[in-house]
């Protein structure tokens, strides 16, 4: 009798390497300096989205597209755009006018800092979406970024991040950090902001309540800017607390195991994401787990030097 069994996927983490945040506004061929909100026309604009701390309007953060480095790992990553800030209802346009790099050369939108409704900029914002290659841009109409987007991304792109939103590779690992990529796509929908993604093939199952109780767990941080709970158990064994929440966010991912019930525990006054989970888990991985496809009693899995999982059926 034929046996099906289910192949999951984990995403794989390395150790920490704990710097402090950069925020990089150097563009390709300039540089430019927080002065304000952009006032690029809407005419301008090569790519749309808003900024969300749960489901609150994040108004005055900086936003940036970037390039992913192709010189290292977890650095050489290229800010392509100026900052455009974002305004009272949280939306932001990308100008257009940017020196563009190859078209396969990936991806990602990073935004730092901003008023999440509380009447003060709280600087530990920081968030990122995952998006593609450059060549695809134009056909991405609009683009949420919030702390499902970043769960996603960190989760996805750990073995290629560093603290301060630095992606990065070495040349010889393409196909690796495009299946990462890919994983993004499968794990969130870029446009609203939620899970799963719009990439999911059919018979994934995606953890989507786990998901939604780490983003609830950023948002209190980004909402509230009460951040020290997040960042204590955010923690690295002899490591450096983080001081914003995409750096916390990759701590966890990299330490999937340590402070589990700390963070369970953090006070989430209205969690913007549901459903949640109802007990704690016994770790932080997430975990895709697919079915079907034709496999039969498949076992013996291996993992190439590029990241594709081979399985004997």
């Amino acid at each position: 009798m034929a046996v099906r069994r289910e192949a999951t996927l984990r995403f794989a983490c390395k150790a920490a390497y704990l710097l402090g945040l950069t925020f990089l506004v150097a563009g390709c061929g300039g540089t430019t300096s927080p002065q304000g909100p952009s006032t690029n026309p809407p005419a301008a604009a090569k790519l749309t989205g808003r900024l969300r701390g749960g489901q609150q309007p994040v108004q005055n953060a900086a936003v940036q597209l970037f390039a992913v480095g192709s010189t290292g790992y977890e650095a050489g990553a290229v800010a392509l755009t100026s900052a455009a800030y974002t305004d009272a209802s949280g939306d932001f346009s990308i100008p257009s006018d940017f020196t563009r790099p190859s078209s396969g050369t990936l991806t990602y939108l990073f935004a730092k800092g901003g008023n999440p409704g509380t009447g003060t900029d709280n600087p530990a914002i920081a968030l990122m979406a995952a998006l593609g290659s450059c060549g695809d841009l134009s056909s991405i109409s609009f683009v949420t970024i919030n702390e499902l987007t970043t769960v996603s991304s960190v989760w996805a792109l750990a073995h290629f991040l560093s603290p301060g939103a630095q992606i990065g590779t070495s040349s010889t690992n393409s196909l690796g950090r495009e299946n990462a990529f890919a994983n993004v796509n499968n794990l969130v929908n870029s446009v609203t902001g939620t899970t799963p993604g719009a990439g999911a093939p059919q018979g994934a199952v995606i953890p989507i309540s786990k998901m939604d109780t780490l983003a609830d767990i950023l948002a209190t941080c980004v909402n509230t800017g009460a951040c020290n709970a997040l960042f204590t158990a955010a923690t690295p064994v002899n490591g450096t607390a983080p001081t914003n929440t995409l750096d916390a966010a990759l701590n966890i991912a990299r330490n999937p195991a340590a402070n589990v019930a700390a963070l369970f525990a953090i006070p989430i006054p209205s969690a913007p994401f549901q459903p949640t989970l109802n007990a704690s888990p016994a770790d932080w991985t997430l975990a895709v787990s697919y079915s079907g496809g034709g496999r039969n009693a498949s076992g013996a899995l291996a993992l190439d030097a590029s990241g594709n999982v081979w399985t004997a059926n």
